[in-house]
């Protein structure tokens, strides 16, 4: 009987818009908690429309594109012009055009518009083909990705569609990307495009069989407290990390790489390993988190000290251990904001540290590997055996 009922509203005022086909009908309402308010009878009055085309930065015609006027969803037609219908008369309503990843909104156009153009004056498009090995066929599962080049951007990456015959099209504002292609057992395969204005570029990917890198971290700490990080391959390829003792690296592209494990818990530090990886083959690496000892050499203040291995080479500044060395310090400073000067004050503090004595003849080094040491203070030199987990002291005083 075209009664109509909305329930669960919350209170306040309430715009009420109904429409059939083209014709619509529209009211206002006052909604209080726990009470019903009756709109009474609405008339359905035929409805306005608008129309029109979207075009590209060069006057042509962009014939895949989204059109509409909340609530309304526009019809787009196969020689590209659209009409959007059921819209209230004499009235100006805002209409959205989202073209590919390219969005424009034209906030007060009124309805009863005719042969309205819109024009996208940064809309470019890149097209292209991703290419596998020679009898290989496109995995299902494989995933591209248009991400901007360089700087920030609203949206970490736009929607690209990969057609089954292997080429992709992508439509996004004119700038620098990064096309790229992902899916095991493949490496990912990238190319730099420059998308311009009204022109359509072109790319083509070829993808390359990757190898598979299986880590296995023994210690004390697992899962989210282990961080292990692939690094190398490829001149400028990004590190990839991955977090647990047992992570798995797939399609990562042939190469030499560096594989470490690293904690973010105080009193371990991670070791590290060189591994080749081939292409189809698994390369298998053991790593561990062993527990650090501290070691407090007393000496005359301003005593210049270093630290040697039992070989009598120089025991090379973790980063575990400068991080912990400029922690003390921040913490005896009573944990000051820092801009750029005050991090490279700090920073400097952390070498004087690390080469003398303080003021109090105290000389630490912090988080390192259980095992023997020289320490060396002018021409003396002194061994001493560092524990895991313990403080060892030394006195040359």
């Amino acid at each position: 009987d075209g009664r109509f009922l909305l329930d669960g509203l919350p209170p306040g005022r309430l715009d009420v818009r109904v429409t059939s086909g083209d014709a619509t009908a529209t009211a206002q309402a006052d909604l209080r908690a726990g009470e019903e308010t009756d709109l009474g009878d609405l008339t359905l009055r035929e409805g306005a429309t608008i129309t029109g085309f979207v075009t590209g930065p060069d006057g042509a015609r962009i014939r895949r594109y989204k059109v509409w006027s909340w609530p309304s969803i526009g019809v787009v037609e196969a020689d590209g012009s659209f009409r959007i219908a059921g819209l209230e008369r004499d009235r100006e309503c805002a209409v959205v055009v989202e073209a590919g990843n390219v969005t424009k909104t034209l906030p007060a156009v009124r309805a009863g518009t005719e042969g309205l153009e819109i024009r996208l004056d940064d809309y470019a498009t890149i097209e292209g083909r991703l290419v596998a090995p020679e009898g290989d066929e496109l995995p299902p599962d494989l995933s591209m990705a248009c991400a901007p080049a360089a700087g920030r951007s609203s949206r970490p990456y736009f929607d690209i569609t990969l057609y089954v015959d292997g080429t992709f099209h992508v439509a996004v504002p004119a700038g620098r990307y990064v096309v790229s292609a992902d899916g095991a057992p493949y490496a990912r395969a990238e190319a730099p495009v420059e998308a311009v204005a009204g022109a359509t570029a072109r790319a083509e990917l070829r993808l390359v069989r990757g190898g598979r890198v299986e880590v296995n971290v023994e210690g004390p700490l697992a899962g989210e407290k282990v961080l292990v990080t692939l690094s190398g391959g490829a001149p400028g390829a990004k590190p990839i990390s991955r977090t647990g003792d047992g992570p798995r690296f797939d399609g990562v592209p042939p190469g030499e790489y560096t594989v470490e494990a690293r904690t973010f818990e105080p009193g371990f530090r991670g070791t590290s390993q060189v591994i080749a990886v081939r292409a189809g083959e698994t390369s298998r690496c053991g790593l561990a988190l062993i527990a650090t000892g501290e070691l407090i050499v007393r000496a005359g203040a301003g005593t210049a000290l270093s630290l040697l291995d039992p070989a009598g080479r120089p025991v090379e500044t973790s980063r575990e251990e400068r991080s912990a060395i400029l922690q003390r310090l921040w913490e005896a400073a009573g944990r000051p904001e820092l801009d750029q000067r005050g991090r490279e004050a700090f920073t400097a503090q952390v070498d004087q540290a690390l080469a003398a004595a303080d003021a109090d003849g105290t000389w630490r080094r912090l988080a390192l590997f259980p095992g023997e040491y020289v320490v060396v203070a002018g021409e003396r030199r002194e061994r001493v055996t560092v524990r895991g987990g313990r403080t060892t002291e030394l006195d040359l005083r």
